[in-house]
């Protein structure tokens, strides 16, 4: 009897046993799967600090800033008498030819205020194509600038202009003005724009701002130069009226 009670006292003892030792494999598989899912996570939350703390202290890459090119800020060179000649025959091809006799005989300057530099050239006409000079279809427009009738700024309606435009004669000294074209102004070949000034040519022709004329007061069109020069004995200046080139008296 009493062998048999200790027996099952036995049994009992390592089914206890038992029990503690699976519970325990139990909790120990536990931990590792948690050690095991938790490792990855970790690590990636990691990565995202660190990548969100490289984000926050990298510098900021902007672009520089826009420079102009060596094209657009550097000035054109004062005009060579070669160049000058090239426009006039360009434009011309033989009608007028430069006169020597008003050394140098040409100004630069923006005279129609659109940006781009136009010159201003003392010439005579050929002689022996007067016909091509006075044509009224020919590429060059002629002008009286002392007869250029202005706008009145009083009156809505203005009358049609007169027909101002005059003969040109063998012995006239004229000046034409070429307007530029681009940057390279009136060295351009596509440069084609011309007026042809008859009872213009004064003397001491010089480039001067609008802007900082006295005496141009009511001139609307407060772009670009002027050319100053004293005509007739009377100084004064030719401006652009937007249309044509008309002299004022100072």
């Amino acid at each position: 009897m009493a062998c048999a009670q200790l027996t099952t006292h036995s049994q009992k003892l390592n089914c206890k046993v038992s029990v503690i030792l699976l519970s325990l494999l139990m909790v120990v598989n536990l931990f590792s799967i948690a050690c095991t899912d938790s490792g990855p996570s970790k690590k990636g939350e990691q990565r995202l600090v660190e990548a969100s703390s490289m984000s926050s202290t990298s510098p900021t890459v902007t672009s520089p800033p826009t420079q102009p090119s060596n094209e657009e800020s550097l000035e054109l060179p004062p005009p060579k008498p070669e160049e000058v000649r090239e426009a006039i025959e360009r434009v011309y091809q033989g009608v007028a030819t430069i006169d020597t006799r008003h050394p140098p005989g040409y100004i630069v300057g923006d005279f129609n205020g659109d940006g781009s530099e136009d010159i201003a050239v003392v010439v005579r006409p050929a002689k022996d194509k007067l016909a091509e000079i006075n044509d009224e279809v020919a590429n060059w427009i002629v002008e009286d600038p002392r007869q250029v009738m202005l706008p009145d700024p009083h009156k809505s309606v203005q009358p049609l202009p007169p027909n101002s435009r005059p003969v040109i004669r063998p012995d006239d000294l004229l000046l034409t003005i070429i307007h530029g074209y681009k940057r390279e102004g009136w060295r351009n070949k596509e440069a084609q724009q011309t007026y042809l000034l008859d009872n213009a040519v004064g003397n001491s022709m010089s480039p001067t701002p609008l802007k900082d004329l006295q005496g141009a007061q009511g001139i609307q069109n407060r772009a670009g130069d002027v050319i100053e020069e004293t005509l007739s004995g009377e100084k004064g200046f030719l401006y652009w009226t937007g249309a044509k080139y008309a002299w004022r008296k100072q």
